[in-house]
């Protein structure tokens, strides 16, 4: 377990903004291939760049339960995202229920995502007013 002031909160926050973008632009191709049919070929969650950012990055201190829960949610999405391809090129068309669900699922994981990305700056901030008051002293 990491050292909330040896944790680089910065950094962490700096990439997860990074990743939510690239997430969403992931989720506006598969958009593009469920309604115009276009090729959709990083469906695997290890590859897309929240999938590389969840494997590779440290977790912040005190936030191993929501890394978790993001997790499983990416991962889930993609399965979701997986199964519409298949069933759009199979039926030329996109199953309702499942629509929903990926759906729901997206809702879930961009909500969670903006929650730890809020509480990572939240957790900069405090770090560095604790900094601060380590080298300046107490009442200074």
């Amino acid at each position: 377990m990491t050292k909330t002031a040896d944790f680089d909160h910065a950094a962490f926050v700096d990439h997860l903004e990074e990743v939510i973008y690239w997430h969403q632009a992931w989720h506006m191709r598969l958009m593009g291939s469920l309604l115009f049919g276009r090729p959709f070929p990083d469906i695997d969650y290890h590859q897309c760049h929240f999938g590389k950012f969840l494997d590779n990055t440290e977790t912040p201190p005190g936030r191993d339960e929501e890394m978790k829960q993001i997790d499983q949610l990416h991962a889930r999405m993609h399965q979701l995202a997986e199964q519409l391809i298949i069933g759009a090129r199979k039926n030329r068309a996109v199953d309702e229920e499942q629509f929903d669900e990926f759906t729901e699922t997206q809702s879930l994981f961009f909500s969670l995502t903006g929650s730890l990305l809020r509480a990572a700056i939240e957790d900069q901030a405090r770090a560095r007013s604790s900094e601060k008051a380590l080298r300046t002293g107490p009442g200074l």
